[in-house]
């Protein structure tokens, strides 16, 4: 029987504790762990800059290059960016045989990965994305990418914030950024990953760490963070 088709709960309540351990860290730089007597397959993941990178940062598989999220943000063309999503990058990514796409970066304008400092602009560009890839088979992560050392919100959090949330028809999977959201990393934040991701938003699904983004384990893992990426050994960022 295909992985697809299968019944995560009768998997789930065979796992053994070590298997469970290990679902919750990476291997290598872009896989999950596999549980082989399971017939649970490793995940691979890739990076979309400008393209689907696959395994590669150098003088890997030549890729379709696009412009650039700022880029294609100035158009104010929703329409363009669902067909960007379904005829390009789902395809391009099941070439590379990834499963999971981290993109698109949703934070405002912070590089050239970000659609703009405009937020009704970015959570409108964001939502085409996530529902035009998805939709050709292939899971977003969205992603809030900044080495910033803290970033302050108002309470509650402006739902122009995360906009595109609620406009998306299949919600992203979250993937956390490196800062501090008034000063608690976003990786150990109950107020984030629990609070009004879970409570107020009820999401479902998978809450992952952007790479090398988590600082303490045993806080993330209580703050409510599913996924470690990539594999533990290979250095967390250290800070002061």
């Amino acid at each position: 029987m295909h992985f697809a088709n299968a019944y995560i709960d009768a998997i789930l309540e065979s796992l053994t504790t070590d298997e469970e351990i290990s679902l919750t860290a990476g291997v290598g730089f872009r896989h999950t762990h596999q549980i082989e007597r399971l017939g649970v397959p490793a995940i691979k993941v890739s990076d979309r800059p400008s393209g689907i990178r696959g395994n590669y940062f150098f003088m890997g598989t030549p890729a379709k290059c696009l412009p650039s999220a700022t880029a294609l943000a100035a158009t104010w063309d929703t329409k363009s960016m669902e067909e960007v999503g379904l005829k390009l990058l789902a395809p391009e990514a099941k070439l590379r045989a990834a499963s999971v796409v981290l993109a698109p970066t949703s934070n405002i304008q912070s590089s050239f990965e970000s659609f703009s400092e405009d937020p009704f602009l970015s959570g409108l560009l964001a939502a085409s994305y996530v529902k035009s890839v998805q939709s050709g088979g292939i899971v977003q992560m969205t992603r809030r990418t900044t080495d910033k050392p803290t970033t302050i919100l108002s309470t509650p959090v402006p739902s122009s914030f995360y906009s595109y949330h609620n406009d998306c028809q299949s919600a992203p999977l979250p993937i956390l950024g490196y800062n501090r959201v008034n000063g608690t990393y976003v990786s150990e934040g109950p107020f984030l990953l629990m609070k009004l991701l879970r409570d107020e938003w009820v999401y479902k699904g998978l809450v992952m760490s952007d790479w090398l983004g988590i600082y303490r384990v045993d806080l993330s893992v209580e703050a409510g963070l599913d996924l470690e990426m990539p594999e533990t050994t290979s250095g967390r960022r250290w800070t002061s």
